[in-house]
Order: structure tokens, then sequence, then C-alpha cells
């Protein structure tokens, strides 16, 4: 139940996967954060976790300030080890958030009783390649997926 009304939010404010990832481009990905936050009030708002805390929503967002702060206006960037050390941390943030959330839809399947087909469930390893590119994908599938149920 919590997850059909969840999908049913996602739905009315779908994103395609390839506008999701040609606006995140040139956003420098700014617009992960916009689609993190709306995604985190959703999961809150259903299934009443808090997956994402303010803290580290708020600390993200503030070291890909940095990241972005120093890649944009720094010279010479070779012996810039704080610089790429942050960017790792960025990046390892936003797939530990992905995992977050794939896993949360997981534990919701099995405690609503859902079985879905083998192509809808989330794979850890696309999961870790592509974080949240992924996720917007396979939530637009199972949006896809309820549209076909309820016809």
């Amino acid at each position: 139940m919590k997850l059909e009304k969840f999908i049913e939010v996602h739905s009315e404010n779908k994103i395609s996967t390839f506008i999701f990832v040609l606006v995140d481009t040139i956003s420098v990905s700014l617009f992960s954060f916009y689609w993190i936050g709306v995604n985190r009030k959703n999961l809150r708002n259903y299934f009443g976790t808090e997956l994402i805390s303010n803290n580290l929503f708020y600390f993200l967002i503030i070291l890909s300030g940095i990241d972005i702060w120093l890649l944009a206006f720094e010279d010479d960037l070779t012996d810039h080890y704080n610089l790429w050390i942050i960017t790792i941390v960025v990046f390892i943030l936003f797939r530990v958030i992905a995992f977050s959330i794939a896993n949360e839809f997981k534990i919701q399947f099995i405690k609503e009783k859902i079985k879905l087909p083998e192509e809808v469930n989330f794979n850890l390893f696309f999961t870790i390649l592509f974080g949240f590119y992924y996720i917007n994908y396979k939530l637009n599938q199972l949006c896809d997926l309820e549209v076909v149920k309820k016809k």
C-alpha cells in the first residue's frame, strides 16, 4: 500500500532517465540534489524512514560545493590531492545514498509481499556504477509497471 502511494506520487513528477542525465550533466550534478531532496521527502512520507539525515544531506551539498568551486577556480589541479579526495568522497556518498534507496525498495517489496519481474529488481552492480541515474531508471520502470497493471 505504501509502495503504491509512493509510485503514484513519483509518477506525477517522473523524469526520463535521458533527461535526468542531460540536466544533471549540464547542472554539474546540482540536479541530483533536487532529485535526492524530492525523493527523500517522499520516502519519508510514505515509508516512514529517514534514509538520508539532514546532516548528511547538508554535508554532501557543502562538500559538493567545495568540490565544484575548486574544480572551477583552481589552475593547476595535478598537485591538489585534497580536491581528488573530496571528489572521491562525494562519489562514494552518492553511491551509498543510491544503494540505501535501492535497499529500502527491496525491503518494501518484501514487507508488502510484492513479487516483481526480474528486470524490475535493483541490480547492485548497476546501482554502484550508475547511482541515481539507475535508481531513477528503476523507479520509472516501477511506474510503468504500475500503469500496465492498472490497465
